[in-house]
C-alpha cells in the first residue's frame, strides 16, 4: 500500500534508523514500509501518524474532505461549463431562439 512514510520522514528530518528505534522495529522494516514491499500493521501505523501528527488517511494518502469538495467543485464547475457550451452550439445548429 502506498504511503508517504519516506516524504514525512524526510520532512521532519528523521533517519530510517531513529524511526526504527521510535516503534521499535529493524531499519530493514523502514525501507521495505518506504518503498510499499511490506504492510505496515496498525499498531506501528498509529505510532507513525501521531508522531507525524497526520491521519492516518494522509498517511496512506487518502484524501481529505477538503481536497475531496474542491474536487467536487471543479467537476461541478467543468459539467455546468459543458452543458452550457453544448446548449449554445445545439441552439446555434438548430437556429432556436432565445
Amino acid at each position: 500500500m502506498k504511503n508517504k512514510i519516506k516524504e514525512l520522514r524526510l520532512n521532519k528530518g528523521v533517519t530510517q534508523k531513529e524511526l526504527a528505534k521510535l516503534v521499535n522495529k529493524s531499519i530493514q522494516s523502514v525501507l521495505n514500509w518506504e518503498s510499499g514491499l511490506t504492510e505496515i500493521s496498525i499498531k506501528d501505523a498509529i505510532i507513525l501518524a501521531d508522531y507525524f501528527d497526520v491521519s492516518l488517511d494522509e498517511l496512506f494518502y487518502h484524501q481529505n474532505k477538503e481536497s475531496i469538495q474542491s474536487k467536487k467543485n471543479i467537476i461541478e464547475e467543468y459539467l455546468k461549463f459543458s452543458i452550457d457550451k453544448y446548449l449554445e452550439e445545439y441552439i446555434d445548429t438548430y437556429k432556436i431562439k432565445k
